[in-house]
């Protein structure tokens, strides 16, 4: 939001992430201290880094981000950086985030993550309009009891612990023969109603093009039209534009532990899940605007 400050507390969860202050300019855009909530000036920057949760950074200092990094690297003369984005943006965020930041000449790069290609996924490209559909088809009158026990930490403590348990087993037993299985699409697509739908998104867009679902290739080409159009509206203010592949934790042995091995996702620690099929098509489909960082960071 523009013209903030916002505090990140250090966590029992990540002990390791020491208090970290945000400040935002009246655009929105983080910023050094300094310039907490001056005027935004494009005129400013030539180079725009536009994403979700990796670009706002809250748990980083500022010149421990990406973009604070360039503009105290040697490079400061030449590239001016911004950095535009917030958590659980999504395909559609980036898309509008270049039509209001408007600027001509200038360089954006917009980072994608797999998060934003997952059907299972309610704040995805493809979940979001499934979501606002179903509120649009919903009836007004909520049943409150469900409401407030929803609300209840207790509750959803007592209902992790539970799930936990119950797909604990029945993932260790897809994954014992999931990793020997030859044909995969199909054991996946036999099976895939006993595992967590977010593990099921993720597996298949690890397999080839033909092994994805019609609602995987629907979800895929909702981004893909959205990245298009992002294409175009570079065009339109003379300025070029890359899209940046992330890879998530799971896609390296032993990578992001703890989270890989919760029970919404259930992936061993031993086994990785890159997201061959995915990068695949995408280098296909955006071309040499496309950058593959899955390769490097191996």
């Amino acid at each position: 939001c523009p013209n903030n400050i916002y505090i990140k507390k250090r966590s029992k969860d990540y002990p390791i992430i020491e208090e970290t202050l945000s400040y935002t300019d009246s655009f929105g855009g983080r910023v050094e201290e300094k310039l907490t909530g001056k005027k935004f000036d494009k005129n400013k920057y030539n180079l725009y880094l536009i994403g979700d949760s990796f670009i706002q950074a809250d748990e980083l200092p500022y010149e421990k981000t990406v973009y604070g990094i360039i503009n105290n690297s040697l490079n400061k003369k030449l590239l001016k950086a911004y950095g535009f984005g917030y958590s659980s943006w999504n395909t559609e965020q980036y898309l509008d985030s270049i039509k209001a930041i408007n600027a001509n000449n200038s360089l954006y790069d917009i980072f994608i993550f797999p998060n934003d290609y997952l059907p299972s996924y309610n704040k995805s490209r493809y979940g979001a309009l499934q979501k606002k559909s179903r509120v649009l088809k919903k009836n007004s009158h909520k049943n409150p009891f469900k409401y407030f026990l929803n609300k209840s930490v207790t509750f959803q403590k007592l209902k992790d612990a539970y799930l936990s348990q119950k797909s604990t087993k029945i993932t260790q037993k897809f994954w014992d023969k999931y990793t020997k299985e030859k044909n995969k699409c199909e054991f996946l697509d036999n099976n895939k109603n006993n595992i967590s739908p977010r593990l099921v998104d993720y597996l298949y867009f690890s397999l080839p093009y033909s092994c994805w679902t019609e609602i995987h290739k629907e979800s895929y080409n909702l981004v893909l039209q959205d990245i298009k159009n992002m294409k175009k509206e570079a065009n339109k203010r003379k300025s070029k534009i890359r899209f940046i592949y992330l890879p998530p934790g799971f896609s390296f042995i032993g990578e992001n532990y703890p989270g890989k091995t919760h029970y919404y996702y259930g992936i061993p620690k031993n086994v990785e899940i890159k997201q061959t099929g995915l990068i695949q098509r995408l280098e296909n489909d955006i071309g040499k605007s496309f950058i593959d960082l899955d390769a490097p960071i191996r």
